[in-house]
């Protein structure tokens, strides 16, 4: 008996193989962006790829110097399960109006330490901001 395979019907997984618009904003980074890349593709056709690494830390508001350890596909983990910086220091900013928090300028800029990032191997890890001197932003 022959099996018939339906013609394509591109209603099914609108959600693969989505090229990026150059003028509309980013769709949703997700942790598994390094096994679902085709949900990101490059909108230049000239390049005809997935975004890279850094491009998706851009997308993130990761600044260019931020580091990720490990490999691509754990790169794009960190990235997608991050809270952006950005937005994370503008709800920090926030937070600390609405508390009178004086002293938010200086906690959301401290240095930055390594702290673990499990990635099945254990091996990877990621930076993220280190609390130092005075903890207490409340005052």
């Amino acid at each position: 008996k022959a099996s018939v395979v339906p013609p394509y019907d591109p209603g099914k997984f609108v959600d693969k193989w989505r090229k990026m618009a150059a003028d509309e904003p980013a769709r949703t980074l997700t942790a598994h962006l390094g096994k679902d890349s085709y949900t990101h593709i490059h909108y230049d056709d000239a390049q005809g790829r997935t975004i890279s690494v850094r491009e998706a830390a851009r997308l993130q508001s990761f600044p260019d110097g931020f580091q990720f350890e490990g490999a691509m596909n754990a790169a794009f983990r960190q990235i997608g399960n991050a809270v952006p910086p950005l937005l994370a220091r503008a709800l920090a900013l926030h937070i600390a109006d609405e508390i009178g928090a004086a002293t938010i300028d200086s906690f959301c800029e401290r240095p930055t330490m390594a702290l673990p990032f499990h990635s099945g191997d254990g091996s990877s890890h990621a930076h993220v901001a280190e609390p130092t001197g005075n903890q207490d932003i409340a005052s």
